[in-house]
């Protein structure tokens, strides 16, 4: 077994090499043909701000500009500070921006493992119109906020999309049906000209949990009974701001108009990478924008953010500052054959495998298709041919199941 288990071939960085460790050398095996890719819009298909009022949901969504804004704590009558939940009709993330874009045209659509991503970055870019804003380019954590330790300024936060009710997926083409949620689509059901139920698109992280409503708990989407009490999620990105040598810049810096926001996406968080992956898989990228900047009433005495936005039925934004998005991965070929145990590589793990399932998984066919692949990873080594014939190595292995057992059984016979 020990020359089975030198003999490997692993995908490395991009598929680009394969290492050989018991011949020393490097080959790229047959099925190993790694493609890399690159998608950039400065015209996502969809582009909607969500307010919870009926001329901010649907086709009223659709504007060349956007905020975010939230609702979730009051002075009561002793000057203190109270804090309160939200709703499935007016969630604490109260003013949000959507934004989608179909990728197809560039990425193909293939199995999500399929898709390696190298790097993904959206930016928007602010109107000023509501004042200026505190720049925060780092994650809160949302007990700090109402604990009254968190540091100064709201950070813009990016997150996953999610979709509840009929709706699975994005469309692109005005799909009519149900399941395709579309730019003029609604995010509340409506009836008799009022919110029938609770919002249908939302807003998650990466392990997919409803965060509309995470800074003080309240209605959730995907909370068992959906019910959450407060939590702390992880965004997928927060929005960063440079100078013009490319320099954060520091915390408290005032940001106003014209000033554009980064949004590197984090592929370490958890999730992320397979929400990207799955979101390619069906042929788009999705994102909400939100902020728990809370305005006093409405009035204006607080600052929120807003931003330019470019999917209005009258024409393009003619500051040309519509949302970007810059996308890098790189598809790999389809995994071998002879990967029986899943993990991208063929190895003497799946070897292993293959000797476990012999009989049931497994045949001589399965073991003539791993030798296949060593060898073409391995230009064809000669100890390959080492490996036992399908009918000897099933014997061997019961052979060495019956010494195990044995060499299990001698220490209950040793007396002292």
């Amino acid at each position: 077994m020990s020359s089975l288990k030198q003999q490997f071939v692993k995908f490395i960085g991009r598929c680009g090499a394969v290492g050989l460790l018991a011949a020393g050398v490097a080959s790229t095996p047959a099925w190993c043909h790694a493609q890399s890719l690159t998608y950039a819009t400065t015209d996502p298909d969809i582009e909607m701000w969500f307010y919870p009022v009926s001329t901010a949901n649907g086709s009223g969504s659709v504007r060349d500009r956007g905020s975010s804004f939230a609702t979730y704590s009051y002075v009561d009558d002793d000057g203190n500070l109270q804090f309160y939940g939200g709703d499935g009709y007016d969630s604490s993330r109260r003013g949000s921006v959507l934004l989608a874009t179909n990728t197809t045209s560039t990425i193909p659509k293939v199995a999500a493992s399929r898709y390696q991503i190298d790097s993904l970055r959206l930016t928007v870019t602010l109107m000023g119109n509501i004042g200026e804003i505190a720049y925060d380019g780092t994650a809160d954590d949302y007990f700090q906020i109402t604990g009254g330790t968190d540091d100064p300024g709201k950070p813009i936060e990016l997150w996953g999309v999610g979709f509840g009710g009929a709706y699975t997926t994005f469309g692109f083409a005005g799909e009519t049906g149900p399941e395709y949620f579309n730019s003029g689509d609604r995010r509340w059901p409506i009836a008799a000209g009022s919110f029938s139920g609770p919002y249908q698109v939302y807003s998650i992280d990466g392990a997919g949990n409803d965060v509309e409503n995470a800074i003080f708990g309240g209605y959730s989407a995907t909370a068992p009974g959906n019910e959450t009490e407060q939590f702390s999620p992880t965004p997928f990105a927060v929005g960063k701001a440079y100078d013009s040598q490319g320099v954060e810049l520091a915390p408290g810096t005032m940001l106003g108009a014209g000033t554009q926001l980064t949004f590197d996406v984090n592929l370490n968080a958890p999730g992320v990478m397979s929400y990207l992956q799955n979101s390619l898989a069906a042929g788009h990228l999705g994102f909400f924008l939100s902020s728990l900047h809370e305005p006093l009433a409405h009035t204006g005495e607080v600052a929120y953010p807003d931003y330019f936005l470019d999917n209005n039925p009258n024409g393009p934004n003619p500051n040309g500052n519509a949302p970007t998005f810059e996308l890098a991965v790189t598809i790999l070929d389809e995994a071998p054959s002879a990967d029986f145990n899943g993990d991208g590589v063929v190895d003497g793990g799946d070897f292993l495998a293959w000797q476990r399932g012999y009989g049931s998984e497994y045949d001589d066919a399965d073991l003539v298709a791993w030798k296949s692949a060593i060898a073409a990873g391995a230009n064809g080594l000669a100890n390959v041919a080492a490996v036992p014939e399908p009918h000897a190595a099933a014997i061997a292995t019961v052979g060495t199941l019956g010494l195990a057992a044995f060499r299990r059984r001698r220490p209950s016979a040793v007396r002292n």
